[in-house]
């Protein structure tokens, strides 16, 4: 009998590593998540590693164990139709299909200090920026970074550039 071991352990680098649907954040021995680093925006560029990669193949194994559409949705905070479309892609061809899904796009214009000042603005207070509260919100994103950078982002793009540094929970949800 194999002995497991409970709870967050230790890594290498002595560090504690918090697994979650948007990857695995670094731990400090006090608990806290430090802040990204270079080395973590560094690493994004490993598809497999990709939050949306990961939360997709999560999603593909919970269908294929007999979970609800609507229950993967929720949990992973997907659209259904995501879900339908990732149970239509397992169906066809397993979980192989789906992490062979395109990421989409092309490379982004952000330079890699660009994307660590958008991590460390996120970290940070809405309100630090002239924003009546502490919310993050897409447009808020989205308008900092047209001011900032000069270039003007869709909706959802602003939404993959945050999920992508492991920071997509800061937005706020949409109330359409």
């Amino acid at each position: 009998m194999r002995n497991e071991v409970r709870g967050p352990a230790p890594e290498a680098d002595g560090a504690f590593h918090e697994r979650s649907n948007s990857g695995v954040r670094r731990r400090d021995g006090d608990g806290r998540v430090p802040a990204i680093t270079t080395t973590d925006v560094q690493m994004l560029s490993r598809t497999e590693k990709l939050p949306s990669v990961v939360r997709r193949m999560t999603a593909g194994q919970m269908l294929l164990d007999g979970a609800s559409v609507d229950a993967v949705a929720e949990r992973l905070h997907l659209s259904n139709q995501t879900v339908r479309r990732y149970q239509a892609t397992v169906k066809a061809g397993g979980l192989a299909a789906l992490q062979k899904m395109s990421v989409g796009g092309r490379s982004s214009v952000l330079d890699q200090e660009a994307l660590e000042w958008i991590a460390l603005t996120l970290q940070g207070s809405a309100r630090a920026h002239g924003f009546e509260s502490d919310a993050w919100t897409n447009a808020r994103l989205r308008g900092l970074i047209e001011q900032r950078y000069g270039v003007r982002f869709s909706r959802v793009y602003i939404w993959q550039i945050a999920t992508k540094l492991g920071l997509g929970h800061l937005l706020s949800k949409s109330r359409r």
